[in-house]
């Protein structure tokens, strides 16, 4: 095996880890995203207990509340989907990418071009 193809493989292999250090750090924020999510619906959702045992004076809050709710979970939806999209592209592309260096290391390792 020569130097450059052993530099090649390294490469590839250096380029694999970063995919997947993305990968992962994608899934990070996604995950987070989520928590955040639950936290800020959990707190809507305790002002509006709040607002509706609450006597009703001649302005509602629970409207407002109630406005506030959509809209939040409206934006929030959308993000929860785009994080789903690319948690849906994610085995694929881990699973090509791995495949890919394993033939680029055999084809390397049995002397190869890969």
């Amino acid at each position: 095996m020569s130097g450059s193809t052993g530099d090649k493989v390294g490469n590839k292999a250096e380029d694999k880890i970063e995919a997947l250090q993305l990968a992962v750090e994608r899934l990070t924020q996604g995950l987070t995203l989520m928590a955040e999510t639950q936290e800020t619906h959990t707190a809507m959702l305790l002002q509006l207990l709040q607002a509706a045992a609450a006597p009703m004076p001649e302005a509602s809050p629970v409207a407002d509340a109630l406005s506030k709710l959509a809209a939040s979970i409206a934006l929030q939806t959308s993000l929860l989907n785009e994080v789903g999209r690319e948690l849906e592209r994610l085995p694929a592309e881990m699973g090509r990418e791995v495949a890919e260096g394993l033939r680029t290391a055999l084809g390397a390792a049995l002397g190869g071009v890969p």
